[in-house]
């Protein structure tokens, strides 16, 4: 293994065992969540892409389709999507985001980002400015695996 690639495989050991402890730990310190994981995430996607068919749903959440059926329909009988018809296609359904789905998604996403805040707050402001960096490598990072279409093994 060549220096560089060591050096790759170092960071990547580390960001992923950071990463898993970091969530794991807002996740034990956040109030009961009403929404799953999962329907965060599905949610998340509505906002940033819009109306979306279950099976580009499933293609950006890296499943097959069959593993999203019983959570869109949990979300859709709670009222946090509705299924509509494709003006394009009338056999294909789009699932959109209701004013109540953004509302309880926005409702999680800030008591996440609270925690978050509050433990933040308490880092030198040093340590604040390598943290947004940090941010900018990692939105990097994404973007490059959603570019490369990057499988795990």
């Amino acid at each position: 293994m060549t220096a560089d690639r060591a050096d790759a495989h170092h960071c990547a050991v580390r960001l992923h065992a950071a990463t898993t402890r970091l969530g794991r730990r807002l996740r034990a310190l956040a109030p009961p969540a009403e929404l799953t994981a999962a329907g965060l995430s599905v949610l998340g996607l509505l906002v940033r892409h819009g109306a979306l068919a279950p099976s580009a749903i499933a293609a950006h959440e890296g499943v097959r389709q069959q593993t999203l059926t019983r959570l869109l329909a949990d979300l859709e009988a709670a009222g946090l999507v509705r299924r509509e018809a494709d003006p394009d296609d009338a056999r294909r359904t789009l699932l959109s985001l209701t004013k109540e789905g953004a509302r309880r998604l926005g409702a999680q996403v800030r008591q996440r980002e609270a925690t978050l805040e509050q433990a933040i707050a308490d880092l030198p402001a040093a340590d604040r400015r390598r943290l947004l960096d940090a941010c900018e490598l990692l939105e990097e990072l994404a973007s490059r695996l959603a570019a490369s279409g990057a499988t795990v093994a």
